[in-house]
């Protein structure tokens, strides 16, 4: 089995991102984990259902707090003002009918939006494990925060459990039986 080690992660007391953008990788212990992109307190993801944006984190807290989910938020440089970057997030997002399986995970409308907010080639990445080093490596990770991870982290580091494309198919295809 192997591990992305993702170090440096601070706790995060209560998940805020005003005026800041983050990627947020959702009940992390899931494989593969749900993904989501927050800016300005607003989320917005891709569900089997659709689109989804959200405005303000009140109830994404609440739940993670008292489910104990295990997050991971990587907050990201700005490259222009939050109102550009929402409208982006917007458009991309809508464009989108909902998770499909592998050809559309939660994954896609992020990479989307990384190719065309940033000019990030991601031909390349087909799993989050393989997003953050390149986000890392053009220097746009400002800072890595934890929710529920406190038993997870050693000597400041994170392992991250990589998974398959099958898994991810796995996943997925147990997802629609149980909302069938």
């Amino acid at each position: 089995m192997s591990f992305l080690e993702i170090k440096n992660i601070q706790d995060i007391e209560n998940i805020s991102f005003k005026e800041r953008l983050a990627l947020s990788i959702i009940k992390i212990e899931n494989i593969p984990p749900h993904l989501t992109l927050i800016c300005d307190d607003e989320e917005f993801h891709l569900t089997l259902d659709g689109a989804v944006h959200t405005v303000g984190l009140a109830k994404r807290e609440r739940v993670i707090s008292l489910r104990k989910m295990q997050c991971l938020f990587f907050e990201i440089e700005l490259n222009n003002d939050v109102a550009s970057i929402k409208n982006t997030l917007l458009e991309i997002i809508n464009g989108y009918k909902g998770v499909n399986g592998w050809e559309v995970s939660c994954l896609e409308p992020i990479k989307d939006f990384f190719e065309r907010q940033y000019q990030i080639e991601m031909s390349d990445v087909s799993f989050v494990f393989e997003l953050i080093p390149k986000l890392e490596a053009k220097g746009l990770v400002k800072n890595t925060y934890h929710k529920n991870l406190e038993d997870k982290i050693t000597d400041g580091v994170f392992k991250f459990k990589t998974y398959t494309k099958q898994d991810v198919i796995d996943y997925i295809n147990t997802i629609k039986l149980v909302n069938a």
